[in-house]
């Protein structure tokens, strides 16, 4: 992405929207998590406080970041642990956990993945834009759905919040999947059932919802 590309639009809708197209191609999704997170990174320049304790964490941060650029990874990563351990609910601490990601995705370590975000969790806990903060739950969510932890996959979509209707029914749809996989029937069709009660269901969602419903039914009754 280019850097006129986000002077040009609203920050925030740019976050947003870049999270959820990459929560929509799964396939690619660890590829690009680094630009997902870069781009959460560079809003939260944007929006950082101006105190001192702040400052002193990005200017930090900013080294680690030149580390990382430079290959010099190993560096980079004590650093961005530092941040987060003495630097706690800061912009920076957000910057260094999502490094720590990108750094495991690059690696193909998706232990380490799933082990980083429980770790330092609280930095997706500190991120002060609701939208954005559900936007990544819905993609950490994926992510354990795709590694087959799908009761993982459930909780972190559950902690992103109903913001958006159609990304609601979507995500919502995903967790009754989850909920069929792992033959819990009655949770899938309360959550189906949620999903009908919502206002203006797309053609396409509310024909996948009836499917899942009726193979729902069916699963019950047998």
């Amino acid at each position: 992405m280019k850097k006129e590309e986000i002077k040009k639009d609203p920050i925030r809708d740019r976050i947003v929207s870049s999270i959820e197209y990459y929560n929509n191609n799964k396939n690619s999704f660890f590829k690009y998590f680094f630009v997902i997170a870069s781009i959460v990174l560079i809003a939260s320049y944007y929006n950082n406080s101006e105190s001192l304790k702040n400052q002193n964490a990005l200017k930090l941060s900013g080294s680690a970041q030149t580390l990382f650029a430079n290959d010099n990874i190993d560096e980079s990563l004590v650093k961005f642990e530092r941040i987060i351990k003495d630097y706690k609910g800061t912009d920076a601490a957000i910057h260094s956990f999502v490094y720590l990601i990108a750094n495991a995705v690059d690696n193909n370590d998706y232990k380490e993945i799933l082990k980083t975000i429980e770790l330092y969790r609280n930095n997706i806990d500190n991120i002060k834009d609701q939208l954005i903060k559900n936007s990544i739950y819905r993609a950490i969510g994926d992510i354990y759905i795709n590694s087959k932890d799908l009761k993982e996959g459930i909780r972190y979509y559950k902690l992103a919040d109903a913001d958006n209707n159609l990304l609601n029914i979507k995500t919502k749809i995903k967790m009754a999947k989850a909920y069929i996989e792992l033959e819990n029937y009655e949770s899938a069709e309360n959550i189906i059932n949620e999903i009908f009660e919502e206002d203006n269901i797309p053609f396409n969602e509310n024909n996948t919802a009836e499917e899942l419903l009726a193979f729902i039914k069916h699963k019950i009754n047998t």
